[in-house]
């Protein structure tokens, strides 16, 4: 922002106007920086599309938009930040749209003003801000890709191996059970009903043990959904005479990330209802924490 600000201070301006402009100029800071910190989640995510997402964006033009008539075509200095909001927060269709009007704004104020050799700097750090933006989300996203499809091998290859324990413990379960509901059966034929009892018993331990493993192996490798998750834990504290708000939105969750947060969200309000006297649970689903 340091042309339009220096252009300000430096250029014999009246002083209401000068007010003015770096009024206009701190408000689109002010702006840009908290949306920034808004919806940075969406960086390589492909955008989002929420409403206060385009509002802000929105508020950024009507700023460059306002500041035109008070500093002329140095306002062309905001543009790379507008190209940045657009490519890196929103959605494809309103990057394309962004980088086709500042593509013409950059050209045309100042080939119809005539005045095309004094704003050639800032022309061309659009042009080349632009590509640079273009470049770095692109990098980003097959970034974000490559790490996805990371993610599920490993996923898919600790499934496969888990699956080969789960098969060899149950193979070794069912071996054991079979040799002892053989040997009751030998012992019953004999009359030896005290001992076959005891066999018994003993395969009946062994049943339960082969099935809470079972079934602790299953519930480990079982996805949850986080949205699901959050409507079903809604329902559990409504019948429980609690206030349940939600922070953020299962979609702000990376999508690697969700079944794990769901299983912390699961646990912990399992927690509050167990142990706590709360009124209130809030659910920070960009975080995965809740508070009591």
């Amino acid at each position: 922002m340091v042309f339009p600000v220096l252009d300000l201070v430096l250029d014999d301006y009246a002083l209401p106007t000068r007010i003015i402009g770096l009024a206009l100029i701190a408000l689109f800071a002010a702006v840009y920086l908290r949306s920034y910190a808004q919806f940075s989640w969406t960086i390589g995510q492909g955008g989002t599309s929420a409403r206060r997402a385009q509002a802000s964006f929105l508020v950024l033009c009507a700023i460059i938009a306002a500041g035109i008539p008070v500093i002329g075509l140095t306002t062309m200095g905001l543009f790379p930040f507008i190209t940045s909001f657009a490519i890196f927060l929103l959605s494809r269709t309103w990057a394309i749209a962004t980088y086709a009007a500042v593509l013409v704004l950059s050209f045309a104020p100042p080939i119809i003003f005539g005045q095309f050799m004094d704003a050639i700097f800032l022309i061309g750090l659009n042009l080349v801000l632009m590509v640079v933006y273009a470049i770095t989300v692109a990098a980003i996203r097959r970034s974000t890709a490559a790490e996805k499809i990371r993610g599920d091998y490993l996923l898919v290859a600790e499934q496969e191996r888990v699956a080969r324990d789960v098969h060899d413990g149950i193979g070794h379960s069912l071996t054991a059970l079979n040799l002892k509901a053989q040997l009751a059966l030998r012992l019953m034929d004999q009359e030896q009903y005290a001992q076959a009892r005891r066999e018994l018993e003993q395969l009946s331990a062994l049943a339960v043990d082969a099935l809470d493993s079972v079934r602790t192996t299953v519930q480990g490798l079982s996805r949850q959904d986080l949205a699901a998750e959050l409507a079903e834990l809604r329902q559990a504290c409504g019948d429980n005479n609690l206030e349940f708000s939600v922070a953020g939105t299962a979609e702000q969750v990376p999508m690697q990330l969700r079944s794990h947060v769901a299983w912390i969200l699961r646990e912990a309000v399992t927690n509050v209802l167990r142990h706590a006297h709360a009124s209130t649970i809030v659910a920070a689903s960009g975080t995965g924490k809740s508070q009591r």
